[in-house]
């Protein structure tokens, strides 16, 4: 799990492709599905930076995975780091 400042660079990375709005009973796989979509052709480097901070692997080390694999841990990644809630918490957090 991410601390804190990670969890923050984190929000940073992903906030241009986060949803506007977020349910209370938001599906994490609708959730995910919308960042990848706003993400595809747009910012690569984006979705790199935030599997590198999620997985603490290196660009490197992350081309030798199966591009599903890497799906898959980014959806799992993303719940075991509550990016809902953080997502929420920031938006309060600002006033946004």
């Amino acid at each position: 799990m991410l601390n804190l400042t990670q969890a923050f660079e984190l929000y940073q990375i992903l906030t241009p492709y986060l949803p506007d709005k977020v349910g209370d009973d938001e599906m994490l796989i609708t959730y995910t599905k919308h960042v990848l979509t706003n993400m595809q052709g747009k910012d690569e480097d984006a979705y790199t930076r935030a599997m590198m901070l999620l997985t603490g692997l290196s660009r490197h080390q992350l081309v030798e995975f199966p591009v599903k694999e890497l799906l898959d841990t980014f959806m799992a990644k993303l719940s075991e780091n509550k990016i809902i809630e953080l997502q929420k918490f920031m938006r309060e957090f600002r006033h946004e």
